[in-house]
Parts: C-alpha cells; sequence; structure tokens
C-alpha cells in the first residue's frame, strides 16, 4: 500500500466524537437519560451550546428523545449504544481489517442471578431494566449504580410477565 492510497481524512464517526462537548454528552448519556437542563448544569456549558451538539448527535442517529410518559413537557435524551457499539467496531474494521476479527462470541453465556455476586466488590453496577434497577441488591464497596434508560420493552409496554 502506498501512502497515496491511505485515506487522510477520520472517518465521520470519529470527527462526531473528537469533539470535547460532544464526547462528554456521550459520556454523560452513557449513564442514563438526562433532560437537556441536567446536561447544561452537568457539563457547566450554555444551553444553546449543548442543545447545538445535541442536535449533532441526533442528525447522525445516534442520540434520541423521548417524551415524558409523566406529563409529555419534558424530553429526555439518550445514547443508542447499540448503534455506537456497530458504528465504533465499523470504525476499527475500516482502520485495520483485522479488528473486524475482534468479535467476542457470547453464545454459551447465561443471565446469572445478582446474588450470585452478593459478596464480590464491583466498580460498577449496571442495570438496563427498569424491574432490575428497582429491585437491584446493594453490593458491596464504592460500587457506582448506572442506569441508562434501556428499559426492559415489555416492562414499557405492560406486555411482559414478572417473573
Amino acid at each position: 500500500m502506498t501512502t497515496n492510497s491511505l485515506s487522510t481524512q477520520a472517518p465521520d464517526f470519529l470527527r462526531l466524537l473528537a469533539h470535547d462537548l460532544r464526547w462528554s454528552l456521550v459520556t454523560a448519556l452513557a449513564r442514563g437519560d438526562h433532560r437537556v437542563h441536567e446536561l447544561v448544569r452537568l457539563l457547566d456549558q450554555p444551553m444553546n451550546l449543548v442543545s447545538y451538539h445535541l442536535k449533532q448527535l441526533r442528525d447522525q442517529q445516534l442520540v434520541t428523545e423521548r417524551r415524558s410518559s409523566a406529563d409529555g413537557r419534558d424530553i429526555y435524551y439518550s445514547l443508542d449504544l447499540d448503534l455506537l457499539r456497530t458504528r465504533y467496531f465499523a470504525t476499527g474494521a475500516a482502520l485495520h481489517p483485522a479488528m473486524d476479527a475482534c468479535a467476542i462470541d457470547i453464545q454459551s453465556h447465561r443471565s446469572k442471578h445478582p446474588n450470585e455476586y452478593l459478596e464480590q466488590p464491583f466498580d460498577y453496577v449496571i442495570t438496563v431494566c427498569d424491574n432490575v434497577a428497582e429491585t437491584c441488591p446493594l453490593f458491596p464497596g464504592p460500587a457506582q449504580r448506572i442506569h441508562p434508560y434501556a428499559a426492559c420493552a415489555g416492562y414499557r409496554t405492560g406486555t411482559a410477565t414478572p417473573k
């Protein structure tokens, strides 16, 4: 491969995330849904700047918005973690074909009850279902609890049967 055939421009996905404020927004939204004024306070940035960069992320479908189910006035922003992961791996594969071979097969893994880990300290406890977030036991140590709004679709729509 000659230097003339190398791409000198970063993929759009990396350019999108390279901006410090957008990276901070993605980092905050990876930990949970937020309203715009919460992001303004959290990032200590003016509302118009936060809104502008949220729009950049929304235009690329990395961030979605939903209205509050309570009264419909508040708008919550969330990060599409699946799309972020897909674009991240696609960017790596474009950079070097060997990175495409890094996929991890988790078919043999199983869901485990949290009680199996009660004696084990964690840095983070991440729940992805509203029901689990409400019933998750306390773990020893300084575990930071994170709950992104990726709640069970069945619990959101009322079609799931509690177990």
